[in-house]
């Protein structure tokens, strides 16, 4: 079932955890670009393989053939890598205007800079619809999943998301850090709005997590 969807919110990271939270993210975040390299790899062979001993070669016959031959190793954002071996200045995550890009010419061998590794000075990673920005003056974390058709579940999944909220279960908070992320849905949204104050926003992150409610025994 469609259910378009969003996130946001900011969270202060006590300054002791800072550093390390910032490498958790860019060092998951170089992993899935080594990654969607050697995928990338992978697949420009399969391409080439595919269109052996072919004249002519319809180059989207052979992406078909070659996504087919791999689909068990392929997840949905691998797909996209298609496009960047035919247009390698294509931004990660867009795709073509139509299915013809590219489609004439001899697909190029994917460059490793065409995915490269986050430095130790970057602030802001985005992947999918999701987007992680660091502010290292305030010490404050910014997480925010645009609005589309399952986004935030999409964001959730990817590894750097999960790498990212794996690491914020693991912090040791202190006075004065933490934060709140909310989010919305349309059904939430629809639903609501049959009462008063219905259909708001909702939270769904916090930071620190809450404590479990104490049960009060009596002997």
């Amino acid at each position: 079932m469609s259910c378009d969807n969003f996130e946001s919110g900011q969270i202060k990271i006590p300054a002791s955890e800072w550093a390390g939270l910032k490498k958790t993210v860019r060092d998951a975040y170089n992993r899935e670009q080594a990654r969607l390299y050697s995928t990338a790899v992978e697949l420009h062979e399969e391409i080439l393989r595919q269109a052996e001993g072919v004249r002519n070669v319809k180059w989207l016959g052979a992406i078909d053939r070659a996504t087919t031959a791999l689909s068990r190793k392929l997840t949905d954002r691998d797909y996209s890598l298609v496009w960047k071996i035919f247009n390698p200045e294509m931004k990660p995550g867009a795709k073509p205007v139509s299915k013809a890009q590219g489609s004439a010419d001899r697909p190029k061998k994917p460059l490793r800079k065409t995915w490269p590794d986050a430095t130790n000075r970057q602030t802001l990673f985005t992947f999918d619809e999701a987007a992680i920005s660091f502010d290292d003056k305030t010490k404050t974390l910014t997480w925010r999943v645009s609005e589309n058709n399952r986004a935030v579940e999409r964001a959730h999944a990817h590894p750097v998301a999960e790498a990212l909220f794996e690491a914020l279960n693991r912090i040791k908070w202190t006075r004065g850090s933490g934060g709140e992320i909310v989010g919305n849905d349309e059904i939430n949204i629809h639903e609501g709005g049959h009462c008063a104050g219905g259909g708001g926003a909702y939270v769904t992150y916090t930071f620190p997590p809450p404590e479990r409610p104490r049960i009060m025994r009596r002997w």
